[in-house]
C-alpha cells in the first residue's frame, strides 16, 4: 500500500505550483512552531511558495496556483492492485471480524 501510495503522490504532483501565504495564531509561540515545520520542509517547497508570517495577529491570507494533470487511471490502477492484493483482504477480514 506504501508503494501504491508513493507512486500516486509522484504522478499527482504538480507540474507548476507558485503560492503565497501569510499566516498568524493568536499565540506567538504557535505560529513560531507553525513557522519551523514549515522551516523543515523548506527545501522541497522553497522555489515555489512564499511564507510570511504574522506574530501580531492571527490571519491566514493567500494565494496558490498549480498547474498539472489528474486523470482517472491514475487512481483507478492503484486500486486495482490493492483489490487483488491477498494481505489487503485478510487485513480487511480482520477488521470486520473485530468490529463484530
Amino acid at each position: 500500500m506504501k508503494k501504491e501510495l508513493c507512486h500516486l503522490l509522484h504522478v499527482l504532483k504538480p507540474k507548476k505550483l507558485q503560492a503565497n501565504v501569510t499566516f498568524g495564531f493568536s499565540d506567538p509561540s504557535w505560529t513560531g512552531y507553525m513557522l519551523a515545520f514549515l522551516g523543515s520542509i523548506y527545501g522541497l517547497i522553497g522555489e515555489y511558495v512564499q511564507i510570511q508570517p504574522d506574530f501580531e495577529e492571527r490571519k491566514l491570507e493567500g494565494n496558490a496556483s498549480a498547474e498539472g494533470k489528474i486523470r482517472v487511471i491514475y487512481f483507478a490502477v492503484p486500486a486495482w492492485k490493492l483489490f487483488w492484493n491477498k494481505d489487503v483482504k485478510i487485513t480487511y477480514k480482520h477488521i470486520r471480524k473485530y468490529i463484530k
